[in-house]
């Protein structure tokens, strides 16, 4: 009987250590790969021997020190429900320690306004081979009216037709009041191949390249944190341009949520896709409303990035003011 006990000792003993050793052979199959890092590197094809690293991050979502993400998950969703949400995404970056939380985060919006953001950079980009660009003058013409998308928001319309420019003013306007006129006389002003290895470094498009491709707001916030680090731009540039974004005249969002005294360099982007009914009746099928930025809060400076599915566009900026709200309060907590 006593060997019969020792004989299962030993099974159980030898049963043990092979499954110790499988887990270690799927860990080190598979462990190591979803736990490498995420490397974006300036893709630029004009040079040959150098590839920058423009931002670096680990794959795997980390718990930030403030904000616990089953609390963060229930509360997103609780408020998504509140405000009869179809869909939403939540993105948040620690940008002392690079920690970060997400909730729907991989879900894909039409981004909208928001791609004012990588134009421009772009646009900055060729500021840095020639900085006297910022003061060419060019005519706001007729085109530039025409090829405008309608806006559902109300714009101060500062680009009037047939008045002459400085492309600094008309940047400005473009960020500032994310005026879609102005973002049409700025395409004229960039290289496409400076726009295309934009995109490519930061990999932010799921399906494709292009100016009008959904997007993901975890990768979305990557042009923010390139601004931030001064990794693409040079340093003088990356300042021009969050500076830009902070006199940002949207505060139905992010700011709406936080304290008027904390400072945000933020963009926001809505849309609202159709369903054609006939030839003359349109009806609004989905409306969509993102928010992203980096506040720059005393403690810790952090990127906040809300986007959102639905059918009332004033509850939808609750949504992502309640979201701020939280986020910032936690944060000082």
């Amino acid at each position: 009987m006593k060997k019969f006990k020792n004989i299962q000792i030993i099974y159980l003993v030898v049963g043990i250590l092979i499954g110790l050793l499988f887990s270690f052979i799927i860990y080190s199959l598979y462990g190591k790969e979803e736990s490498r890092p995420n490397i974006f590197r300036d893709k630029n094809k004009n040079f040959v021997f150098t590839s920058p690293i423009l931002d670096y991050e680990e794959l795997s979502q980390m718990t930030s020190s403030s904000l616990g993400y089953n609390s963060f998950n229930k509360m997103t969703h609780s408020l998504a429900e509140k405000y009869g949400l179809s869909g939403f995404s939540v993105y948040f970056r620690d940008l002392n320690d690079g920690q970060w939380v997400g909730v729907n985060e991989k879900d894909a919006f039409s981004p909208a306004s928001l791609m004012k953001t990588p134009l421009l950079i772009a646009f900055l980009k060729n500021v840095e081979r020639d900085p006297s660009l910022l003061n060419k003058k060019m005519i706001a013409d007729e085109k530039y009216f025409k090829l405008a998308t309608p806006q559902n928001f109300e714009v101060n319309n500062k680009i009037r037709q047939g008045q002459t420019y400085t492309l600094r003013e008309v940047i400005e306007v473009m960020i500032e009041d994310s005026d879609n006129v102005a973002a049409t006389m700025i395409f004229e002003h960039i290289r496409e191949e400076d726009f295309s290895s934009l995109l490519r470094a930061v990999g932010v498009f799921e399906g494709g390249e292009s100016y009008n491709s959904d997007i993901r707001v975890k990768d979305f916030a990557s042009f923010f944190r390139i601004l931030y680090n001064a990794s693409y731009l040079n340093r003088e540039m990356s300042e021009f341009a969050l500076s830009i974004f902070a006199k940002s005249n949207f505060n139905q969002g992010i700011s709406a949520g936080l304290p008027n005294s904390v400072i945000v360099a933020n963009k926001y982007g809505e849309r609202t896709l159709g369903q054609k009914i006939n030839e003359k009746t349109t009806i609004a099928r989905e409306r969509q409303v993102h928010d992203c930025g980096i506040i720059y809060n005393d403690k810790n400076p952090y990127i906040l990035c809300v986007m959102t599915k639905g059918n009332d566009f004033t509850k939808q900026l609750s949504f992502i003011k309640e979201i701020s709200s939280y986020t910032y309060k936690n944060i000082n907590n």
